[in-house]
């Protein structure tokens, strides 16, 4: 099944401490067991923000970066508000073998279509 290199992704996770239950459970047991349904929020907290300021304050158009505050903000969301800035909260999950199936089955999807993507208002787009 692993067709997406996931090292740089793995790279940006573990240097912002992000949970990553596809590689291993880190999130420690006892927070699991006093936050039982918001331990992957409380853990991935204070890396994703991290991330998150990263991104608003260096005007950074990686699409990984995006990637990963996808994965692990609010609803799987991407979201930017007037200025320009990413605005999710972090949310309550991590990137695991669902995502990893998922993203693979994406890559399968557009392999070999010719896809443009554009930068409009979407009353715009739709005209």
């Amino acid at each position: 099944m692993e067709k997406v290199n996931s090292s740089p992704l793995f790279y940006v996770g573990d240097k912002c401490n992000l949970s990553c239950f596809y590689k291993k459970d880190t999130i420690p047991f006892e927070m699991k067991r006093e936050f039982k349904k918001t331990y992957y929020t409380r853990f991935n907290k204070h890396g994703y923000e991290k991330l998150r300021v990263y991104v608003n304050n260096f005007r950074n158009d990686n699409p990984l970066i995006l990637y990963i505050l996808l994965i692990y903000g609010f609803n799987r969301m991407l979201r930017f508000n007037s200025l320009g800035k990413f605005n999710l909260p972090v949310g309550n999950v991590d990137f695991n073998k669902n995502a990893a199936r998922l993203l693979n089955e994406y890559f399968d999807f557009v392999q070999g279509k010719c896809i443009f993507f554009t930068c409009k208002d979407f009353r715009d787009f739709l005209q």
